[in-house]
């Protein structure tokens, strides 16, 4: 395996970008069309047991929410699992006083990165945990936790999860998604159409929405959502 490299930072109190554009789009359009395709994955028997004898408890107790009608929440958080990438080298060259050395390392963890922490603003080893939780529990109740590569962007593991998840989940119907911004995506309004750029705020590290049809000086919603000027705003 060769050496790891670092993603790129994002920038102060920003997730970092993905490393290609479109790659996100591209995952989606192969998600579509592979949907129906359910891989096996090693935590599929963890998965049913955490489903069957957990989720299916919280569900009957009603801590999840209405389960014909769920509202769940997605977002990632870095589990740091050593100070540095644990790999051994495959050759002699620093023996030789080669100090660039560009061979081929044995990883301990092979299924382990360098990601970028946002909230510390530093680098760390490890995994990225994408947890997908019941929003309208008062307790954030967890459905599917799932590690990730520690370098995968949230918009990634967001979709990677999300698919996982609609597989294997058979206790209810998912009704609403509620994501953050480090997601890179489009907020939808009540009648389904896609929120306008309405500039950044630099000061909280966010961009800001606003309803499409306020965007003159009327507004042409038949059923607005919001008795503000400039419509609903995020």
């Amino acid at each position: 395996m060769k050496r790891k490299r670092k993603p790129k930072k994002g920038k102060k109190g920003e997730k970092a970008p993905t490393t290609t554009p479109g790659r996100v789009q591209r995952l989606v359009d192969w998600m579509i069309r592979h949907a129906d395709k359910k891989s096996n994955l090693p935590s599929d028997r963890l998965f049913h047991f955490f489903q069957t004898q957990i989720l299916t408890i919280s569900a009957n107790l009603g801590l999840l929410g209405d389960m014909n009608t769920l509202t769940v929440a997605g977002d990632g958080t870095p589990i740091v699992t050593s100070v540095y990438t644990r790999s051994k080298s495959t050759c002699n060259c620093r023996a030789q006083g080669l100090a660039d050395c560009n061979h081929s390392r044995i990883y301990s963890q092979p299924d382990c990165n360098a990601g970028w922490d946002s909230a510390r603003e530093k680098y760390f080893n490890g995994y990225h945990l994408y947890m997908i939780s019941a929003s309208d529990s008062h307790y954030d109740l967890p459905l599917y936790p799932r590690l990730q590569t520690a370098s995968r962007h949230d918009a990634v593991s967001l979709v990677v999860s999300s698919v996982e998840f609609k597989q294997r989940f058979t206790l209810g119907t998912v009704d609403k998604m509620l994501l953050d911004s480090a997601h890179d995506s489009v907020p939808i309004c009540p009648i389904g159409l896609e929120m306008h750029s309405n500039g950044h705020e630099h000061l909280r590290h966010r961009n800001k929405w606003r309803c499409p049809l306020s965007c003159g000086k009327r507004c042409s919603c038949t059923t607005p959502c919001s008795n503000a000027k400039y419509g609903r705003t995020y």
